[in-house]
């Protein structure tokens, strides 16, 4: 996938190939994004053009002073993964920032879109865009109404599928939620690093991850999950939190035992997938204590991977 980087002062120069264009955050990439990116790799097909997306970063909402930390559900690594599974060639990454905010509809066509070479637009039918959100879909081409194509939401339980709705199902731990919303499992990356030993120690050795970005976290506890390694899947345990019963870490922790696995992992980049919720974080009497219960949680995730044709596969209704 082509990425380019779009900097303040917005001078846009050079020469780029024609683009059907989605425009928006896109963060989360659920199944209402899908729609609208897939939309936009059909129109792209018809016209002998490049399927794109221009999106921002960072989040608007930090920069709007709507939200004072910035998570994402899909980080930069995340989100081209997942544009290049649908379809995508090329990424416009256009930095948010308080002059851009300011601008007018129509200056943020001039300065923005017009040198992408954007022949037509897929948008969500709540895409707004300019100073103060005044910016409707219909604004992005005036001149030509037929360049602009609406994609209408998708409904699920008569709600909205939106990002904000996976936020609190991630909050709350429903996994099998934001995975239905999400239309995948929910993913975070990291280099795992060194910690402090302890798991080895009561015989539960733990890989601790270093995010690679700022994910939006799930529910603090611990997690069925299935590690990228090795060209293959692995069935794992992961446990995030601040680890009270040791301690306290200040910042949440997140750590993974591969079950079945002995390798040395320091160092390496892996990528894992949340596909179920085991229990939530608890402080525990002693290590003793927090031993058995690891023990129950590693036999519980055993029992729920049979269900899973696959690490990566869901389990049958009703699971």
């Amino acid at each position: 996938m082509h990425i380019e980087r779009i900097e303040p002062p917005y001078s846009l120069g050079g020469d780029r190939p024609p683009a059907v264009a989605a425009v928006g955050t896109f963060d989360g990439l659920h199944r209402g994004h899908q729609a609208v990116l897939r939309r936009a790799v059909e129109r792209a097909e018809e016209r002998g053009a490049e399927p794109a997306l221009v999106t921002f970063h960072p989040h608007p909402r930090t920069v709007l002073g709507q939200d004072l930390v910035a998570t994402y559900l899909t980080p930069l690594e995340e989100k081209v993964r997942q544009l290049e599974r649908l379809g995508m060639r090329r990424l416009y990454l256009v930095r948010f920032t308080p002059e851009l905010a300011a601008m007018t509809p129509e200056e943020f066509r001039r300065k923005i879109l017009d040198p992408l070479r954007i022949v037509h637009f897929v948008v969500g039918e709540d895409f707004r865009f300019g100073r103060g959100a005044v910016g409707r879909p219909a604004d992005l081409a005036p001149e030509a109404p037929d360049r602009v194509e609406v994609v209408p939401a998708i409904s699920e339980d008569g709600e909205k599928i939106g990002s904000r709705r996976i936020r609190a199902a991630l909050a709350a731990g429903d996994i099998r939620t934001v995975r239905r919303l999400l239309g995948r499992p929910y993913a975070l990356a990291g280099t795992v690093v060194r910690g402090d030993g302890r798991g080895r120690t009561i015989g539960f050795p733990t890989a601790n991850l270093a995010l690679s970005a700022p994910y939006a976290l799930p529910r603090y506890g611990v997690y069925g999950v299935s590690v990228e390694l090795e060209g293959r899947r692995r069935p794992a345990v992961m446990n995030v939190g601040v680890r009270p019963t040791v301690g306290k870490d200040a910042v949440p922790n997140v750590e993974v035992h591969l079950l079945d696995f002995d390798g040395d992992l320091y160092g390496r980049t892996i990528r894992l997938e949340l596909l179920f919720f085991i229990r939530p974080e608890q402080k525990f009497a002693d290590l003793e204590a927090l031993k058995a219960q690891i023990a129950r949680d590693v036999a519980f995730a055993k029992s729920e991977f049979v269900w899973y044709t696959s690490t990566d596969s869901p389990p049958p209704a009703g699971r």
